[in-house]
């Protein structure tokens, strides 16, 4: 069994993740034998367990997966059909990988006879004649018997970086001088302003009567208390007086229930009321487009139908403001780019005016706004030339993508397949701006494209960005609150649920892990050691597809409040939404979770950077056991690692920070370790980086290809030699 605990759990996780992922492109062979992109996937998993299993020393799966490997690659070589004898030994490795991983995890020995599991194989393959016995192997030790114990069951990849990028989007043309004047809603902005102080104020009073009624009632459970002790004296006139009180205290108990009924209905419509006056028509937004889309056309000689549709819908002036260049941006390139001149539509037999559509519509949550052109859908051909000119990918890699995984090379940071910036479109901006100003606004931006169909863009926004329904929490003795669109459970846990991976603290919820943050540190950088007494409060917060634990002093309620946005210069800090009245009269802070980790992520780096003087190295690996074991060593070195889980990962790193040197493998899913080496090589990062590649590749040809790439040094995964790691590491950056 594999002593160390955190490995142990990174071993479980990724093997299990594998094995899964193997099983299922098993099943898409039987049916697609011809699907390149997934016989890449598969043998880059059965190439990662081998690779794990090598580091970790367990002799069993390294051999097993070698050997499954070279049946893998030899199948995907062979002209005719995979055979059911063959998918059917496939499935029976599988099998024995997976007990042989339980194994190894302490869960139960695997009682698997390696030995007679790999002369089947060669029985199977020889029996098909595709394949011939490859050299003996090792000899194994006999199977371990282990105890059971209960370990997670599942960890999945956790996203160890987000991208915050720092550009402004250009201008684009031709709006010519014309903006969205939001000074008037109907009536003027002032007086709603003024309003919804003099609603706030209501809605003071209503909490703090609510806060009466609840020391009524109190008082009236006191009071039966005593009116019992009484009873006790038996003397007539106390118990007189205290009927008369009693009946007093009741009455104002009744008296009080209706008025602050109504004043709960009243308030709450009052608010909804007045928040709706405070939306602005998404049409002031539209309005400005149909001008630009007609003179961008005549420009082009095309014909275009610019067809807007919203609904009546009202919006935050928030997302007014902030939508305009990339709606802008994205409509542009539609008509540059998307629909077609007239005579090429009239010869693909569609009509030569072409179609573009602005429409916005409201689900329960969400306000979706979508472009819709009818054009040639985007062009594959000059995003793969696009992604070979920067040595993103080569023609190989690029043939194996499905068309998703192409659209997402259109986010990357500079990508633009226009040649040269012009006045029409395409000025080498790149989308990933226009994704970076959707994030702003709360928002979410999908692509949808069809070859000769057209291409769609959808921005998913929140209906408001003030919400009035909170979780009030308390940390150190004070109230924050948190939004409960944004809360998806509040938990009690217990101190064992926790363990980290990477430097980085989690949580084990229903066999499911989760990164944890704690608003103690949040809120003070200073991370001082203190000890959790069970059951420990934990927020889980989600934003999009992600999901955290926020561990606090206290979970405390539900308050419907009125907030006040973050617009004064007090108050001018990221992960602060507003300020809050409380029943009691205090007030509170309105926090966003996730802005407050991004910006404790930024002023730790900033002290590291200050502070320290050790160097800084990326880890660039696919592999979770490979990261953990090279980084702990390099950590004992005193280095500072920062990890990247594959090429365009490390490129989005380099971007933002300045490295002493780059280790990386070679196998990598989206940009492998070459064609990363390659293009660090042609970029102007103002410094030379050290460059060591590692990997399982080890002949002269493959160490050929690494140092032709830009690598200082090569060296093999085969003898896993963390000091002559690090000692190349050395020389390289002296």
């Amino acid at each position: 069994m594999i002593e160390d605990e955190e490995l142990r759990i990174l071993f479980e996780a990724e093997s299990e993740e594998k094995i899964h992922s193997i099983e299922s492109n098993l099943k898409k062979i039987e049916t697609n034998f011809r699907d390149e992109t997934v016989w890449n996937e598969l043998l880059r998993d059965a190439h990662t367990l081998k690779g794990s299993a090598r580091l970790l020393k367990i002799k069993s799966i390294e051999i097993i997966t070698h050997r499954f490997e070279g049946i893998l690659q030899h199948l995907k070589a062979s002209k005719s059909q995979i055979f059911p004898g063959q998918i059917k030994l496939c499935y029976e490795i599988l099998d024995a990988i997976h007990l042989f991983t339980e194994e190894e995890i302490g869960r139960a020995p695997a009682r698997v006879d390696i030995s007679e599991l790999l002369e089947k194989a060669s029985h199977v393959m020889q029996e098909e004649v595709l394949f011939s016995s490859s050299a003996s192997s090792p000899k194994l030790p006999p199977p371990r018997s282990q105890k059971d114990t209960s370990l997670i069951n599942k960890i999945k990849k956790i996203s160890q970086r987000k991208d915050f990028l720092t550009k402004t989007i250009a201008p684009h043309g031709t709006l010519k001088n014309q903006d969205i004047h939001i000074s008037t809603v109907r009536v003027n902005f002032e007086q709603i302003n003024q309003l919804m102080n003099e609603v706030t104020e209501l809605n003071v009073v209503k909490t703090t009567i609510e806060q009466l009624n609840s020391q009524i009632d109190s008082l009236v459970e006191t009071w039966e208390e005593k009116k019992i002790l009484s009873r006790k004296l038996a003397h007539t006139k106390i118990e007189q007086l205290n009927q008369q009180i009693e009946d007093k205290l009741n009455l104002l108990q009744n008296q009080a229930r209706d008025p602050i009924h109504k004043l709960q209905v009243i308030s709450s419509k009052l608010i909804q009321h007045v928040r709706r006056l405070t939306l602005l028509p998404i049409s002031k937004l539209f309005d400005l487009f149909p001008t630009m889309i007609r003179e961008l056309a005549l420009s082009l000689d095309k014909e275009v139908e610019f067809i807007v549709s919203s609904e009546g819908i009202g919006v935050d002036r928030k997302i007014i403001d902030n939508l305009k260049d990339p709606l802008t941006h994205i409509l542009r390139n539609a008509i540059a780019h998307g629909i077609e001149p007239p005579q090429i539509r009239k010869k693909l037999g569609k009509n030569p005016k072409g179609k573009v559509e602005l429409k916005a519509f409201q689900t329960e949550q969400t306000i979706v706004i979508e472009i819709i052109d009818d054009g040639s859908g985007l062009d594959f051909t000059k995003i793969k030339q696009k992604a070979m000119d920067s040595k993103l990918f080569t023609q190989e890699e690029l043939d194996h993508k499905t068309p998703q995984e192409l659209i997402e090379l259109i986010f990357l940071p500079g990508f633009s397949t226009s040649k040269q910036p012009s006045d029409i479109a395409g000025r080498g901006i790149g989308l990933d701006i226009v994704k970076k100003m959707v994030q702003d606004c709360s928002g979410h931006l999908r692509v949808r494209s069809q070859a000769e169909k057209g291409c769609a863009f959808s921005i998913e926004l929140p209906i408001e960005f003030v919400t009035n329904h909170v979780l009030l929490i308390s940390q150190n003795g004070d109230t924050y609150a948190i939004p409960v669109d944004r809360v998806d459970a509040c938990l009690w846990i217990k101190s064992e649920q926790f363990f980290s991976i990477e430097g980085q603290d989690m949580i084990n919820i229903s066999q499911n892990p989760y990164p944890v943050y704690f608003l103690k540190y949040l809120l003070n950088s200073t991370r001082e050691h203190f000890s959790l007494a069970d059951p420990i409060p934990c927020v889980m917060i989600r934003k999009f597809e992600k999901h955290i634990g926020l561990v606090v002093d206290a979970i405390l309620e539900e308050q419907e409040l009125v907030i006040f946005p973050n617009k004064t210069p007090l108050f001018d800090y990221k992960g602060v939404i507003g300020t809050a009245i409380l029943k009691n009269g205090s007030v509170c802070i309105v926090i966003d979770p996730f802005e407050l980790i991004y910006l404790s992520n930024v002023q730790n780096e900033e002290a590291l950077h200050f502070k320290s003087k050790k160097k800084s190295i990326l880890l660039v690996d696919d592999s979770t056991i490979s990261r953990v074991i090279l980084k702990h060593a390099l950590e004992e070195k005193n280095y500072q690692v920062t990890i990247a889980e594959d090429g365009l990962q490390a490129l989005e790193l380099l971007q933002e920070m300045k490295f002493d040197a780059m280790i990386t493998d070679v196998e990598m899913p989206r940009m492998n370790g070459l064609e990363l080496t390659s293009h660090i090589r042609t970029q102007d990062y103002n410094y030379i980086l050290p460059i060591i590649i590692i990997s399982d590749l080890s002949s002269k040809k493959d160490e050929e290809k690494g140092l032709k790439a830009g690598a200082n040094a090569y060296l093999t995964k085969s003898e896993f030699n963390l000091q002559n790691i690090i000692t190349t590491l050395e020389e390289l950056i002296k």
